[in-house]
């Protein structure tokens, strides 16, 4: 592992990637650093110094410059080189030059093979609503650039079909149809029939954070997981159980899978648990309840009941409002981002249970090595309001 100071010089570091040599380079700090480092497990870690600061245009070239080198080529044939190596990108990444996030774009372009595309632009913070006039503005520009890129990108299954956005973006949007509020990452990929071309991830943040959080994704393997199911067992929520069969192809990619369901799942359980060493790579929550509480059997748990974790985890948390205000750390999202979990799938308003994916249906598509944000769509609804914040690319199994 290789720890650098800062952007510049993880820019600088980053352009000695190669198709024979890639490695996880972190902006260290002393909250993420430490989660990636446990859960790694390094044979060394060498820190570098730091490397001179960049103008933005300079960072530019230096963000095109790592992502050829990556795959030994330069920025202005590097789809030449893709051709010649048999590569079809399986997607795009967008972000901003001026988006403290960016730099976490260009390990997430240069290791999956993207091109990077540059959105500039203010569009608003993250916990704000775009209106119906400013979101058919970000629609369009993101559109308009995965088109100029010359790929196959019309519809699911031709080359490109992800796209991660990298930088600060509001969470929501008004539809403007009827004033509804769904989710950006839910409405972006679609053309103006509504048809899905593509399915959305986001990272945002700090440096340290959203680098941390693209190195997760492309190198830690995933090793146990926990299936917190809170629903009563009726007929209303039959579909939303974990089911054994859907369990068993968990232990089959090598996970060591925690069950945990009712009658057992209740305020007493959740503290036993939370009290204990917390190292779940892998987190399914079934709830309801706000943005600040959530169900965990017979009572509600709250914000301050999230625990530490000690290695980095993905969640997939069925509940309403969960990350309706993600950057707030008082918020279900917002906590578990807090706390370093690097992939999060969840409600940004109140979604009815039928806008998730069911639970079995998401673990049998995990155990065929679909991504696990991929997994936890449904393709063919129309814009709703489930979030999908993360590498669209990164998959559960090692």
């Amino acid at each position: 592992v290789v720890l650098v100071p800062d952007t510049a010089t993880f820019l600088t570091a980053i352009q000695q990637w190669n198709l024979q040599e890639r490695y996880p380079i972190l902006i260290e700090d002393e909250r993420y650093t430490p989660l990636f480092l446990n859960q790694f497990q390094p044979q060394e870690i060498i820190r570098l110094p730091a490397a001179n600061p960049m103008l933005v245009q300079e960072r530019k070239i230096a963000m095109k410059k790592a992502v050829a080198a990556a795959w030994e080529s330069d920025e202005t044939s590097l789809k030449k080189t893709w051709k010649e190596l048999g590569w079809n990108p399986p997607g795009v990444v967008l972000t901003s030059a001026y988006d403290p996030a960016s730099v976490a774009a260009v390990a997430l372009a240069a290791d999956r093979g993207q091109p990077l595309l540059f959105l500039d632009g203010y569009f608003g913070e993250v916990n704000q609503t775009l209106s119906s006039r400013s979101w058919k503005h970000l629609n369009q520009e993101v559109n308009e650039s995965v088109k100029s890129i010359g790929y196959d990108y019309q519809e699911l299954g031709d080359t490109i079909d992800t796209m991660t956005l990298v930088r600060t973006l509001p969470v929501k949007y008004r539809n403007p149809k009827n004033q509804d509020i769904l989710a950006v990452t839910d409405g972006l990929g679609r053309h103006e029939t509504g048809e899905r071309y593509a399915i959305a991830g986001w990272i945002y943040g700090s440096p340290e954070r959203a680098v941390y959080q693209a190195m997760c994704a492309i190198f830690l393997d995933k090793n146990s997981a926990l299936l917190y199911d809170s629903y009563p067992k009726t007929d209303s929520w039959k579909s939303y159980h974990f089911e054994e069969y859907s369990i068993q192809r968990l232990k089959k990619l090598g996970l060591q899978v925690t069950h945990i369901e009712h009658p057992e799942a209740s305020g007493k359980t959740w503290q036993k648990i939370t009290a204990q060493p917390w190292n779940y790579d892998l987190i399914f929550i079934n709830s309801r309840g706000g943005k600040a509480n959530f169900a965990v059997g017979n009572g509600d748990a709250f914000v301050e009941d999230i625990p530490q974790p000690n290695t980095p985890t993905a969640i997939h948390i069925i509940h309403s409002f969960s990350a309706t205000t993600p950057a707030d750390i008082d918020t279900i999202a917002g906590r578990w981002l807090d706390y370093g979990a690097y992939a999060y799938v969840g409600s940004v308003d109140e979604p009815y249970v039928t806008a998730f994916v069911p639970p079995q249906a998401v673990l049998a598509r995990l155990s065929l090595q679909v991504p696990f944000l991929v997994a936890s769509r449904y393709v063919d609804s129309p814009p709703w309001k489930v979030t999908t914040i993360g590498d669209p690319l990164m998959v559960i199994g090692n």
